[in-house]
C-alpha cells in the first residue's frame, strides 16, 4: 500500500504522522503503509479521483446499492487509505447492510485520523448497540457528549441503550 509523506523541498506532500498511524495500525494487526514521494500535479489529479470516486459511491449508497458503494470506497482507499470520507462512508454502507462488526473496523480508522470525529464516534455507539454491546455503547455516546454535550441524537440513544442494558 502506498500513501503520501511529509513535505520536502521539491516535491509537495500531503503531511500526517505516518509513524503514529503505523503504530495504531499494527495494533490491530494491519500492514504498515510506506511513503511515496508524488509531485504537487500527482496529489491534485489523486486528490480528484478520489473526491470523484468517492461521490460515485455515496451516490450509489443513497440509492440503496451499499455493495457497489463499498467497492468504490475501496478504490479511493487503495489510492489513499486515510481518505476519511471514504473510511466514513463506507462505515456507513457496511452499516446499512448490517455488517456491524466491519463498519467498527472503518470507523475505528476514521478515530486513528481524528479521535474527535463526531459523526464516526455516534455511528460506532449505533452499531455497538445493534451488536448488543451496550455498555461499549454508552461509552461511545459519552464520548460523543464529552465533545457535544448537546448531541441530541447520542442524548436518546444513551437513554435507550441505558433501558436496554436495565432490562437485561
Amino acid at each position: 500500500m502506498k500513501i503520501f509523506g511529509n513535505n520536502s523541498k521539491e516535491e509537495q506532500y500531503i503531511e500526517f504522522d505516518i509513524l503514529k498511524y503505523n503504530e495504531e495500525r499494527e495494533k490491530k494487526g494491519l500492514p504498515k503503509i510506506e511513503i511515496t514521494p508524488i509531485t504537487s500535479e500527482e496529489i491534485e489529479n489523486l486528490n480528484n479521483f478520489c473526491k470523484s470516486i468517492n461521490h460515485e459511491g455515496c451516490l450509489l449508497s443513497d440509492s440503496g446499492e451499499n455493495k457497489k458503494a463499498i467497492e468504490r470506497y475501496n478504490l479511493v482507499l487503495s489510492v489513499n487509505p486515510k481518505y476519511l470520507d471514504a473510511l466514513y462512508n463506507k462505515g456507513r454502507a457496511l452499516h446499512l447492510l448490517g455488517e456491524y462488526s466491519k463498519a467498527i473496523e472503518s470507523y475505528d480508522e476514521v478515530l486513528i485520523i481524528d479521535p474527535k470525529h463526531i459523526l464516526t464516534l455516534h455511528n460506532k455507539g449505533m452499531d455497538l448497540f445493534c451488536m448488543e454491546r451496550y455498555n461499549e455503547a454508552i461509552e461511545v455516546f459519552d464520548s460523543v457528549l464529552k465533545i457535544d454535550p448537546t448531541h441530541t441524537n447520542a442524548i436518546h440513544n444513551k437513554k435507550v441503550t441505558l433501558e436496554k442494558l436495565n432490562k437485561q
